[in-house]
Formats: C-alpha cells, structure tokens, sequence
C-alpha cells in the first residue's frame, strides 16, 4: 500500500510538472502568435508605403520627362532664334542668302526672307 501511495505521489508530482511545463509553452506560443500578428501588421504597413513611394517615384519620373521635353523644346528654340538673329546680322552686314544658309543651317526660303528683308538694299 506505502508503494501504492509512493506511485501516486509521483504522478501526481509528474502531472504537476508537466502542466507547468504545458502552461510555460501555451505562454510561449501565445506570444510568438501576438508577434507573428504584429509582424504581420508591419510589414501591410510598409508594403502600404512602398506603394506609396512607388507611386511618388513614378510621378517624379514622370514630371522629370515632361520637364526634360520642354527644356529641349525650349534649347531648339532658343538654338533657331540664335540662328535666326545671326542670319539677320549677316544680311545687314551684306551677306547673301547662300552664305547665311551656310553660316546658320536654315532652309533656303528663310535665308532668301531674310537677306531679302534685312539686307542694306531693304533699309
């Protein structure tokens, strides 16, 4: 019978130290489910925001092109209107229209406008 007690008084004291056990590790894993939650909160966060800044670089990208096409825009004309004005001081200093075709690359109907109307014969 004192065995029998001695049995039981081991179960029991095994019992109690495997529920103690049991409950240590339903904490733990309680826990690693409470970070795994808020990793998981992070990362919808920061995917949200790479969204985000996606979304602005592309913007950016694109309102660089358009600023990079109207300051090419703006370069060829001012590069024809510098052509242009050497085109007319060449005609008031008496070259012909060959001679300003050759000087500034403009078409020959501008280089003839313009040796006709700003020659020193047209004054």
């Amino acid at each position: 019978m004192l065995l029998l007690v001695a049995v039981i008084f081991m179960l029991n004291s095994i019992q109690n130290k495997t529920a103690s056990k049991l409950n240590r590790l339903n904490a733990t894993y309680s826990d690693v489910e409470t970070l795994l939650a808020r990793m998981t909160n992070s990362l919808d966060a920061i995917n949200l925001k790479l969204a985000d800044l996606d979304a602005k670089q592309k913007y950016i990208a694109d309102a660089e092109d358009s600023i990079r096409q109207e300051m090419t825009r703006l370069a060829d004309g001012f590069g024809e209107q510098s052509q242009v004005s050497k085109a007319i001081e060449l005609a008031r200093d008496g070259a012909s229209a060959s001679e300003i075709v050759l000087s500034t690359n403009l078409s020959e109907e501008e280089a003839e406008a313009i040796a006709t109307f700003h020659s020193r014969k047209a004054r």
